[in-house]
């Protein structure tokens, strides 16, 4: 019974996604950067609309606008603003407390018409000061604190009937009193409302649940995006990025380094860390095909650095998800909450001193260095950037780490000098002149038709990289130009070396080699071949035959390459191709370079500094191009090189053109 009321639900809230276009809202457009916060009002945090207080909202709505802030995020706190409680005994029925819900418009939804005002009132201010607004709509989480109506205590609001009819009710009252609004920018489902839930769900509940949602407010306002506001999506667990690309138009990512796999390795000013927001979010446009939005970004306070090293890592976020088409970084928070006595800043030490701004309103450096990147910005002629130059597509597939594969492959192609993009196994395989296959875990990695697609296209004349975890392909000889002697399940470390260079990997699988054709880039000391490559048609293909993605996203320090091998001369000689077709090359391994053609013979070059070290170097250009301006940084010319000393966690920014 209860599963047919559901559906019902569903069927009702079901409505025709609006065929209207965002391309030129500010979060949507291509190469646009939005700088934000999110915000709670500093003299309560996630209480401010019962200690409501206007003069102080006013007050830092001003500093935020000085402080080069473009878009706040905004949280109607769920349980506030539809206070209902359910009187159940013989009957039911929802009341304000003990009050009946009273007899118009905000009744009907539970919606406490105070609280709408206090939000116009909120807007109303932002106006004044020019900011405009993500509404996070239902948000019953925040900071590790549930925020659910009293009338659903102990009910599951992501699949209870009874609970997602008032959802609907409270998204259709919000949504219909704010519309009119124009500081309003775009719709949030809710803040992590992923980890709303009680116990685990299902992809098909988490679908429908997102699906009614997203279309209970574009049934009232089709005419601005709906952002997913979820975090930690994945391409096949209940919480999907296809899932959510397919309800929702901006996809977001909450890249905090101490709460994700992987990134919490490496001191937060070096690459790990820094390139972590990108990554993630370009897994997720490219997966969800939608445009992704770094919508919170922090490091959680002052036990993971000084308030002047948090400053230096977000100065080099903001280049770097500007030059990668992430459209925005979105900072937590405006203000610390030391002050605030309640729960979750009175349990979660992490919640309380994550601001811009601390308690008594004093800046952070954080806030100059977001006026210093707003003040380049807005005298920069190309802020909306060309699309980036892409080299490269990478595959994930089924039964491996993804975001292990994904998060190294992306480093490590940074550190050689090319640009990748993402796809699924299952999705029609991309055009590209290199693909990179990694880490393949299982037998049934990728589907046999998409591999056969894959393989055409390297008979077509495109370079393939595959490294193997504990993946068994078939055709195995044809592609690898080697035979399998045995194969061995045991733990090991090999050693190997790649243009000089010595590394070493662990790998649970090893195999004894016999050469059949293919040229042996590298071998173990027993001779055994490790790194090899295989003409294929008119292609290649590169063979690891170790994990080394999965085994760099597990191991600190091995991306800083003064700690460590330099692993990415892997991706340096199966990207050789690809490099020799870029405008702009470099050698050192902490410089990530990107390219914007503006015009066929103009092009941008941004030159980031991804370590907290001074970073020197001599990048080559590509004969008949030249330096025509530089926009950000220092360099000098010498003919066909520059001269580049890029500062610690810095940029330099050049326009080259093409000589007719």
């Amino acid at each position: 019974m209860r599963k047919t009321i559901f559906l019902i639900v569903l069927l009702i809230s079901t409505v025709k996604q609006s065929e209207a276009q965002f391309e030129e809202n500010i979060l949507c457009k291509s190469g646009h950067f939005v700088l934000g916060c999110n915000y709670l009002a500093s003299n309560a945090g996630t209480q401010m609309w019962i200690d409501w207080n206007p003069e102080v909202i006013e007050q830092e709505f001003k500093r935020l606008n000085e402080s080069g802030i473009d878009v706040l995020r905004i949280f109607p706190i769920w349980r506030e603003f539809q206070p209902i409680t359910a009187i159940r005994s013989r009957i039911i029925e929802y009341r304000f407390g003990e009050n009946p819900l009273p007899d118009d418009r905000f009744g009907d939804a539970g919606v406490s018409e105070e609280m709408i005002n206090r939000m116009k009132l909120l807007l109303a201010l932002g106006s004044k000061y020019h900011l405009k607004f993500i509404v996070s709509l239902l948000t019953g989480h925040m900071s590790g604190r549930i925020f659910i109506p009293p009338a659903f205590d102990g009910q599951n609001p992501l699949t209870d009937p009874e609970v997602i009819q008032w959802e609907i009710k409270y998204i259709k009252c919000l949504v219909n009193e704010l519309k009119t609004q124009p500081s309003i920018v775009g719709w949030g489902l809710g803040n992590e409302t992923n980890c709303m839930a009680f116990g685990d769900i299902s992809r098909s509940q988490a679908y429908i649940w997102s699906s009614i949602i997203s279309n209970t407010i574009r049934s009232v306002d089709n005419t601005r995006p709906i952002l997913s506001d979820m975090h930690g999506l994945s391409p096949e667990d209940s919480w999907s990025m296809f899932d959510q690309g397919e309800i929702t138009d901006i996809l977001t990512t909450h890249p905090y380094p101490l709460f994700t796999p992987y990134c919490n390795l490496d001191p937060i000013n070096t690459i790990r860390p820094i390139i972590h927001g990108t990554a993630e979010s370009r897994w997720y446009a490219d997966l969800g095909n939608k445009p992704a939005l770094v919508e919170e970004m922090g490091t959680l306070g002052p036990m993971i650095c000084s308030n002047n090293i948090a400053a230096e890592y977000f100065r080099t976020c903001m280049f770097s998800v500007w030059a990668n088409n992430c459209h925005g970084a979105i900072w937590w928070c405006n203000s610390d909450f030391t002050n605030v006595k309640q729960v979750p800043y009175d349990l979660f030490s992490t919640e309380r001193e994550l601001g811009l701004f601390k308690a008594d309103g004093s800046p952070k450096p954080i806030v100059e260095e977001m006026k210093k990147f707003k003040t380049f910005y807005n005298s920069f002629p190309y802020p909306d950037l060309a699309p980036i130059k892409t080299d490269a597509v990478c595959i994930l597939t089924h039964e491996q780490n993804q975001w292990a594969n994904a998060f190294s492959s992306y480093i490590l192609s940074k550190q050689a000098g090319f640009n990748l993009e993402y796809q699924y196994c299952t999705q029609k395989i991309k055009e590209a002149h290199l693909y990179i296959l990694p880490g393949l875990g299982a037998s049934s990695a990728i589907p046999n038709h998409r591999m056969e697609e894959l393989l055409q296209k390297v008979k077509n004349g495109a370079t393939l990289y595959i490294s193997l975890d504990e993946g068994l392909l078939s055709d195995f000889e044809s592609i690898a130009g080697l035979r399998v002697v045995v194969r061995e399940s045991s733990y090991n470390t090999t050693s190997f070396s790649v243009n000089c260079s010595k590394l070493t990997i662990p790998a649970n699988i090893h195999y004894q080699i016999e050469n059949i054709g293919a040229k042996i880039i590298s071998a173990d000391a027993y001779g055994n071949p490790v790194f090899s490559v295989n003409n294929y048609g008119n292609g290649k293909i590169y063979l690891l035959l170790l994990p080394l993605e999965n085994y760099l996203s597990n191991t600190s320090g091995c991306f800083n390459s003064s700690q460590s091998s330099p692993y990415w001369k892997i991706y340096s000689e199966i990207g050789k191709d690809v490099l020799a077709s870029h405008i702009i090359s470099k050698n050192q391994p902490l410089l990530a370079i990107t390219e914007h053609a503006v015009e066929q013979d103009k092009c941008i070059a941004i030159i980031i500094n991804m370590s907290p070290n001074t970073v020197s170097d001599k990048l080559s250009i590509m004969k008949g191009w030249t330096v025509n301006k530089t926009y950000y940084g220092k360099m000098t010319s010498d003919g066909d090189f520059l001269s580049v000393e890029v500062a610690k966690n810095d940029a330099i920014i050049i326009e080259l053109l093409r000589q007719l």
